[in-house]
């Protein structure tokens, strides 16, 4: 039996470890984030004078400073944001789910929204008024739309982490078929349109975007740290070991989708 005192100093130095690769790993991108703001082929800043102004150290010229702030910092901000939220989904999504393979993709859920917004692309129906939030809204309620359909199945006991991919790949199947009849309707701007959503692209964020953006994986970052203990149940042992540890698995799934 290992003495308590051994398993203490494991933990601190599993903790220490953790701590120091989440800042050389935060380190690194701030470096690359400073010097993608000062690289570009209308005006390469450099990067000492990019890490002045975003520091406050150096106010810059008014065409340096609009070029780093109005253009620049929302791209590579959004970057960074959505990057992590994108990770931070399919680690939530894995853990729940136990395989390696689950992510908004095979689940369903990137496809939904894809044909949300073909809808509002394609054939103009939108679940608001307000034009600039019409692709964005109806991608978001098709995805809600895909996330609940997930959880009603996960209601039944029977089901398993496999049947919940399985169900997945079928909704992206469907989801697709419809997206590629819309395409054959389409006209050429709105083949361009679609495409332009579905690869996405950085060059249009503004600040008030990527402030959002941030803020909200912000607050859920928590909640989903809260749920690392049951998450570590069911990927150490499945379902069986997740009861034995009372976590309840069909709880812990259908929360981690709504997140």
């Amino acid at each position: 039996m290992i003495p308590l005192d051994d398993l203490s100093f494991q933990h601190t130095r599993k903790s220490k470890q953790h701590a120091l690769m989440i800042f050389m790993i935060s380190l690194v991108t701030f470096l690359f984030a400073i010097y993608s703001m000062g690289t570009g082929s209308s005006s390469n800043l450099g990067f000492w004078t990019t890490l002045k102004i975003i520091l406050g150290l150096d106010e810059g010229t008014e065409l340096q400073s609009a070029i780093i702030w109005e253009l620049r910092f929302p791209r590579v901000l959004m970057a960074i944001v959505g990057g992590a939220a994108l990770a931070t989904a399919g680690a939530l999504m894995q853990g729940a789910l136990g395989n390696p393979l689950v992510s908004p993709l095979t689940m369903g859920v990137a496809s939904g929204a894809a044909l949300g917004a073909a809808l509002a692309i394609v054939v103009g129906w939108s679940v608001v008024d307000n034009h600039d939030l019409t692709i964005v809204a109806n991608a978001f309620l098709f995805s809600l739309i895909v996330v609940f359909i997930i959880i009603q199945l996960g209601r039944y006991s029977s089901i398993s982490a496999e049947s919940y991919i399985l169900v997945g790949i079928a909704i992206t199947f469907i989801s697709g078929a419809i997206v590629s009849t819309l395409q054959y309707f389409a006209t050429d701007a709105q083949l361009s349109a679609l495409a332009h959503w579905s690869f996405g692209s950085l060059s249009r964020p503004t600040i008030e975007n990527a402030v959002f953006v941030s803020m909200s994986l912000i607050i859920l970052m928590p909640t989903a740290l809260k749920w690392s203990w049951d998450l570590n149940a069911l990927s150490m042992g499945g379902d069986d070991f997740a009861i034995s540890t009372g976590v309840d698995p069909v709880r812990t799934r259908k929360n981690i989708l709504v997140l």
